[in-house]
This record gives structure tokens, C-alpha cells and sequence, in this order.
């Protein structure tokens, strides 16, 4: 799409009233009893559940820790962090070409990355990992499932439908069949709910970061929201790339996200400032004690304390620090991808907010970046 194209954004669709219900009804089944039954029009009795089901996906994600230096610790520097950057990356490429949900995206490196966490895994089969990992996320989450021909097409025919399937079974096997990890895309929905319902409610016009006709959220039929809700999301996808970002809770990662589209937003700092600065500490402290950004900390640290329990931006600034670098990539625009297109397939706004583009450049840009700021390991020479 061109710089200058103009987002082609589908009609709204009918829809839950906020993502907030959408995500309530969508983890009602986790570990969630009678005494749970909730009433949507009781704002008391959602919060309760909200709350429950929280504190079901902490306790949950004990299950699904991932070992952010496997490539030495268990794969003996076999398999080595370019080499999972390049597969990532493809599988990435691949959710693009066949119309596939973030979701399926980031279940599927999970997979991948719990599996290579727990056994040992010989190189010339990463790809086929990769592969039936995919496979078995779209069997969750795509109204239609991946089939096992197309996925060994993907792999331009290097492997057998017999081989994807015996390494599902060798994936379910290594993973206990605890499928279910918690996702940084099902925090990200649900915390940007959260900030939509926040500012609409505290940007006041006696607020002077108040506009009544351009308070920043991230879902709704416009375009401008749409990419505000890229920026993040693409950060999140370049994250990803980098093993680095097992190393932080998710809820903070997303905390930092949006602490940093919103200031963008406000103009608070500029794109290349935040993610470019060798002292990102230095920065924030310094937008700390100007005195016409002071609404903006206060603003935020009420939006944190209230959602994440943050009591100070000092508690997420090892993870601003680090997801910063990625939002130095200018957002793409995205259109339907490319399946859609040629089948003529109309989306709903839904639709178009869950696929799961290809960030194109995206990969040789976090080698850049951990070349940059000196977080590559020590197989990086090897490049």
C-alpha cells in the first residue's frame, strides 16, 4: 500500500458493547464455577469476574514459562536465536498469506518456544516444528483450521503430511497438552478496553489533554484508531522476534505499549526520542519534571494503578526501556490480506483488527536493533 493510501477500513459489524464483554465471555470457562455466574448489567458483578479471570491467567501462566536462553541452555547452541528469528518471521508470513488470526500467530510461537524450551530439537526439523505448531494453533482459534496439505505447501514440500503429524503428536506430548498459554494479544485487547472506557470517562473538558472530538483509544471504525492500535500491535510483533521478551511479565510489556502510544499521541515525546535514546531512563524522569506533562504522568499513573496495580511508571521502565526500540518502526497501513482480495471475501471491522499482518523488514530491523543496543548473544558473529 502506498504512504499516502488511504486505510480501507470495513464497515462495523455488530459487536459486544465493549471488548471487555467480548473477553469476559470468550475465558467464562476458566476454572470458573457456579458461585461465578455473572450479570452483564451489574458493573460490580463484571469486575468481580474480570478479576477472577486475571488472576485464573496468572496462575495459568506458571504452566507456560519459556526459557528466553534455551538456545544455549537446551538446544546447546545448535539452534541458535537468528535461526529462530528467520522461522518466527515465517510463520508470520505465512498467518499474512492464509488470512490467519494474531491469536493463531502468537499460540503458535508459544508452541514453538515451549517445546524448544523443554527438549532438545535437531535443526534440520525447526521449520517442521514451526509448521505443525501452526497447524495446531489454527485447529483453536480459525472457524477453519489449516489444513495438514497446505501446511506442508508452506514448507514448499520439504516435509510429509506424515512428519506434521507425528510432530503434533510430539508437540501435544512435550507440553503435556496444556495448550491454552495466555497471550500478549489477549492482554492487549483487553487493556486497551480498559484505557477506551478510561479516557472516555476521565478526559473531561475540564481536562486540558481533554478534546472532545479526538480522545485517543485504539478500537472503533476509524482509521486513525486503527493505527494507533497498529503501533502497538506491530511493536508487540517485532517483541516477538526477540527471545528478550520472555524476560518481562506480559502485563507490564503492555503497560509500557501503552504508556508510550498514548504519549506519542500527546506529543509528550517524539517517535524517534523514546525508542532511540541510549537513556530512556533519563528521558522519562526529565518528561517527569516539566511541568505542562505533569497531567499526563498523573493521568497515567491512574490509568496503572487502577488496571495494573502499577503504583509508579518507575515499576515498568526496565519494560518501557525494552519495548521501546520497537516502535521506532513507523506503523505500516494495513489492508485485507492478500487471500481475501483475490477471493473477494467482504470482513467484518472485527476481522480486520485480528489478522495478523506481515511486518515486512521486520526481522532484519530487531537484528538492527539488538546490534544497536548490544543485546545480541554471542552467536550473533556467526551472521
Amino acid at each position: 500500500m502506498a504512504a499516502n493510501e488511504e486505510i480501507l477500513m470495513p464497515e462495523p459489524a455488530l459487536r459486544a458493547d465493549n471488548e471487555e464483554i467480548a473477553l469476559i465471555e470468550s475465558y467464562a470457562i476458566l476454572n470458573l464455577g457456579d458461585e461465578d455466574v455473572v450479570d452483564m448489567n451489574d458493573p460490580n458483578s463484571v469486575n468481580r469476574l474480570e478479576q477472577k479471570i486475571l488472576s485464573n491467567m496468572r496462575t495459568q501462566e506458571s504452566h507456560y514459562l519459556v526459557d528466553p536462553d534455551y538456545p544455549q541452555t537446551i538446544q546447546n547452541g545448535e539452534i541458535q536465536w537468528h535461526m529462530r528469528i528467520l522461522l518466527i518471521d515465517w510463520l508470520m508470513e505465512v498467518c499474512d498469506e492464509f488470512a490467519l488470526c494474531r491469536e493463531t500467530f502468537q499460540l503458535a510461537v508459544l508452541y514453538t518456544d515451549l517445546y524448544l524450551s523443554r527438549i532438545l530439537c535437531d535443526i534440520h526439523q525447526l521449520q517442521l516444528l514451526g509448521a505443525s505448531s501452526l497447524l495446531m494453533a489454527s485447529k483453536l482459534e480459525e472457524f477453519e483450521c489449516l489444513k495438514v496439505a497446505k501446511i506442508v505447501f508452506t514448507t514448499d514440500n520439504g516435509f510429509t503430511k506424515e512428519q506434521v503429524i507425528d510432530m503434533e503428536q510430539k508437540i501435544c506430548k512435550v507440553l503435556g497438552f496444556r495448550l491454552n498459554p495466555p497471550t500478549l494479544n489477549q492482554l492487549m485487547n483487553y487493556f486497551m478496553a480498559k484505557w477506551d472506557a478510561f479516557a472516555k470517562e476521565n478526559l473531561t473538558n475540564e481536562s486540558s489533554l481533554a478534546n472532545p472530538n479526538l480522545i485517543p483509544i485504539f478500537k472503533s471504525e476509524n482509521a486513525e484508531d486503527y493505527q494507533r492500535y497498529r503501533s502497538v500491535a506491530q511493536a508487540i510483533d517485532l517483541a516477538i522476534l526477540d527471545l528478550g521478551h520472555y524476560k518481562f511479565d506480559k502485563r507490564l510489556l503492555i503497560a509500557a505499549c501503552l504508556y508510550i502510544q498514548i504519549g506519542l499521541f500527546y506529543r509528550i515525546f517524539t517517535r524517534q526520542a523514546v525508542s532511540m535514546s541510549p537513556e530512556v531512563e533519563r528521558l522519562l524522569v526529565q518528561i517527569e519534571q516539566k511541568k505542562q506533562n505533569r497531567e499526563f504522568t498523573v493521568l497515567m499513573e491512574t490509568f496503572l494503578t487502577n488496571n495494573f496495580e502499577i503504583v509508579s511508571l518507575r515499576e515498568i521502565l526496565p519494560a518501557i526501556k525494552y519495548i521501546s526500540r520497537y516502535f521506532a518502526l513507523d506503523p505500516l497501513k494495513q489492508e485485507f490480506p492478500m487471500i481475501l482480495r483475490r477471493n473477494q471475501r467482504s470482513s467484518t471491522q472485527e476481522e480486520f483488527y485480528s489478522y495478523q499482518p506481515h511486518v515486512r523488514d521486520g526481522m532484519s530491523f530487531v537484528k538492527y536493533i539488538k546490534r544497536t543496543f548490544n543485546e545480541v548473544g554471542p552467536s550473533y558473529n556467526k551472521l
